[in-house]
């Protein structure tokens, strides 16, 4: 039997892969976790995907504390800069040795873990992930990619990036 990768995932890129009709594919070829502040973010009343995200997300990691309460950082890892508490918290469970790489859009946090080789990747990339392991067609990777470039904000770099990384470049993140 094939383990599922655990990953961790922020609520920007929660809600920008459901506004890509990609969410539901995630939570199927990956063991996908939350932080509490996470989940409550991604299911307010009244906003968009409030719904799926409660029928969903009902492997929500518990977690007892926050990343700012880590009383020591591990070896090597400068403090969390100033991040929501989703991000924070995201972050601070991966490095007390929850899931296997991070999904994450903002840009503080997505720099805290660049720079500190936490592995991790945005939301665009996911469609292409998809894409190159087979899962997804070349249209619906189009169209995914398309409706994200729409409703994220990457810059050029990164869009150019995705559009173009090969297998050996994402193979760590495939499911």
């Amino acid at each position: 039997m094939h383990m599922m990768k655990t990953i961790l995932i922020d609520a920007s890129s929660a809600i920008l892969l459901y506004k890509a009709d990609a969410f539901s594919t995630l939570i199927h070829v990956y063991d996908l976790r939350m932080t509490p502040s996470v989940f409550t973010e991604l299911t307010r009343e009244g906003y968009l995907g409030t719904e799926v995200f409660k029928r969903c997300c009902n492997r929500v990691t518990r977690w007892e504390g926050s990343a700012e309460g880590i009383k020591f950082m591990p070896d090597g890892f400068p403090p969390l800069p100033h991040l929501g508490n989703g991000e924070r918290d995201t972050i601070g469970q991966y490095l007390q040795g929850i899931g296997n790489f991070i999904i994450m859009d903002d840009g503080r946090a997505a720099a805290y873990c660049r720079d500190n080789s936490i592995p991790y990747i945005n939301a665009l990339l996911f469609p292409r992930i998809l894409y190159l392991s087979g899962i997804l067609s070349q249209t619906e990777y189009r169209r995914k990619v398309d409706i994200l470039i729409q409703v994220g904000r990457y810059s050029k770099k990164i869009i150019e990036y995705a559009n173009h990384c090969g297998l050996k470049d994402v193979e760590f993140f495939l499911p």
